[in-house]
């Protein structure tokens, strides 16, 4: 019954890591897209401030520009790697690099099941607040992101129609 409950626990864990590989990815995608569009409303910028702009394609297109360089700033905040409380813990690869060749092995092989458990029981309470900060960046870059875009599709909308 004791192994079943690793072997649980270790499903848990496998799948919040794989939530925040996920959620990584996805924010390097529109990390990536949000650049693109941060250049492209700069050049906008850039060139309409010399033709002169209304009052209010100013204030969109700076609006516009302030939420996509927050978007940015929230997407490499998000993509930063990140480490729980530091505790001795044979499951967290910082913590396995600083034992010597042979005290990693010795450490697993002195651990009983119920300490197997318990160190893991941490280690995904340590990954569930990892990912949960990372999606809670993901979500509000964006919003950011999508007020960006809309407010460059305003920006449009006034210099052309």
């Amino acid at each position: 019954m004791s192994q079943r409950k690793t072997e649980i626990l270790f499903k848990i864990y496998n799948e919040i890591q794989s939530q925040i590989r996920f959620c990584d990815t996805k924010t390097g995608f529109l990390l990536a897209s949000t650049g693109i569009l941060f250049g492209l409303l700069f050049d906008m910028y850039k060139h309409l401030s010399t033709e002169g702009l209304t009052n209010n394609q100013q204030v969109v297109i700076t609006f516009s520009l302030i939420c996509n360089i927050a978007a940015l700033i929230i997407y490499i905040i998000s993509v930063f790697p990140r480490q729980g409380e530091d505790h001795d813990t044979i499951f967290y690869w910082d913590k396995i690099c600083s034992y010597k060749n042979n005290e990693y092995y010795t450490k697993v092989s002195e651990q009983e099941e119920e300490g197997v458990q318990k160190d893991l029981s941490n280690q995904i309470c340590v990954l569930a607040d990892i990912c949960q900060t990372k999606m809670n960046h993901f979500k509000f870059g964006t919003f950011l992101l999508t007020l960006a875009i809309i407010s460059a599709g305003i920006m449009y909308f006034l210099l052309y129609a």
